[in-house]
């Protein structure tokens, strides 16, 4: 039987945040070690993860523990976006494995990477294996991560995301086997008596009708609709009462139909990357993937209402 609790805590001392949450994070294992510990925090307590890991391995008797940083957290059903917290899930069980990968090269190449992890978690791969993974997001290139896990391990489902920074920090901090890096890959696989379906819930809503881009180089967008791009990202940012992009950090992504002929943006049908910079000089956008000229994309703004009715409506 699966089993799974979280926990979330605001203490200003990130190692009793951490404990704290555990403790609640344990309560349905009734003192059983679990198979793993997923734990996400906002990015003011990376520089506290090493020491935090550490910690939640010696409490639990937990060595499988994985996780990264993020601008928000969710938990508690509630989400914290402006406010420092930490966030402790535990899941196991009788008959449940869990199989750990980090990798500090990521950024050397992504394909690899994907390699790499699907290699790591080889041995654990038994019944109903799910895949989690969370990469740093200035270091990724497109789908590549992905495909290099395809390539060795077929058609394992993957679910995760991209770790994030709050705008201020211009880094994001992975959590595994390796320790804390901070442009890496890590996550774990999910195997055993747990059986899974896929879902996705999307917190950025569109703010404007998808345009074809103009001009842009790897991941620098520098014309969208013969336009500066950072003017019509300005443009925009105005339209919902905000008035430059530095008043929002980590909350300003770029859309992208998931059909690269399409020019509409339909619910569960786009990706959602992060707009990680700025070059006021020359007009150009930066965000965290790559983009391509002739490219329809929408600039989005996520929100946390929408993203806890998104995720009500997805668990329902």
């Amino acid at each position: 039987m699966f089993v799974a609790g979280v926990g979330l805590s605001q203490t200003a001392d990130s190692l009793q945040a951490a404990a704290s949450a555990l403790d609640q994070a344990l309560t349905p294992f009734a003192g059983a070690v679990p198979a793993a510990l997923l734990c996400f925090t906002t990015v003011d307590r990376g520089e506290a993860l090493a020491a935090v890991r550490e910690a939640l391995i010696a409490a639990s008797g937990c060595t499988c523990v994985v996780g990264c940083t993020g601008s928000g957290v969710i938990a508690g059903q509630r989400e914290l976006e402006v406010e420092s917290a930490i966030v402790v899930a535990a899941l196991g069980g009788a008959g449940v494995h869990a199989t750990p990968f980090h990798d500090p090269h990521f950024d050397d190449d992504n394909r690899a990477s994907g390699h790499r992890a699907a290699m790591e978690v080889e041995g654990g791969m038994g019944d109903n294996p799910l895949l989690l993974a969370f990469l740093d997001p200035f270091s990724m290139v497109g789908a590549e991560f992905l495909a290099g896990v395809a390539e060795l391990a077929g058609r394992l489902p993957v679910v995760g995301g991209a770790a994030a920074d709050d705008g201020a920090h211009g880094t994001t901090y992975q959590i595994g086997p390796a320790g804390v890096t901070t442009r890496g890959a890590c996550g774990l696989l999910l195997s055993g008596v747990v059986s899974h379906q896929v879902y996705l819930s999307q917190a950025c809503h569109p703010l404007m009708a998808p345009e074809m881009v103009t001009a842009a180089t790897g991941s620098r967008i520098d014309t969208i609709g013969d336009r500066p791009a950072m003017a019509v990202l300005g443009e925009v940012l105005r339209g919902e009462g905000i008035m430059q992009f530095s008043a929002v950090p980590g909350r300003v992504y770029l859309a992208i139909p998931l059909d690269p002929a399409s020019a509409t943006l339909r619910p569960g049908e786009y990706t959602a990357r992060d707009v990680v910079g700025v070059d006021p000089e020359t007009g150009a956008v930066f965000v965290a993937d790559e983009v391509v000229t002739g490219q329809a994309v929408s600039f989005a703004l996520r929100d946390g209402g929408r993203t806890v009715r998104g995720m009500q409506r997805m668990v329902t």
